[in-house]
């Protein structure tokens, strides 16, 4: 006589909620990299002053930097890596999946 069981139901609640919450790590790794950058160019000697010149608050200066590495090709040098906000993001990735699978348990 063959018994067959089927695998235990899986709780879509509780699976939606893990998959929120992963999503949410990151968004939190991405915010913390993004502040870390801004405030690195902003008081980096070389360079300073991106997103708060004189007595004046612009955004566009740091919005600017971060778009600057798709017009020029330079940027993407290791040299200019401490500059370029697509490798902090690419960090804050790794990060995260380093974190989601030593710490969480939860496999990608």
């Amino acid at each position: 006589m063959i018994i067959k069981t089927e695998p235990s139901p899986k709780n879509k609640f509780f699976e939606s909620i893990i998959y929120i919450l992963e999503k949410m790590l990151l968004l939190l790794i991405e915010t913390i990299i993004t502040s870390i950058f801004l405030l690195y160019v902003q008081f980096s000697p070389q360079m300073g002053n991106i997103w708060w010149r004189g007595d004046y608050f612009s955004p566009m200066g740091a919005i600017e930097l971060m778009k600057y590495p798709f017009r020029e090709p330079k940027m993407w040098n290791l040299e200019f890596w401490d500059v370029n906000y697509y490798i902090w993001m690419i960090i804050g990735i790794f990060m995260y999946i380093n974190i989601k699978l030593n710490y969480l348990n939860i496999i990608v």
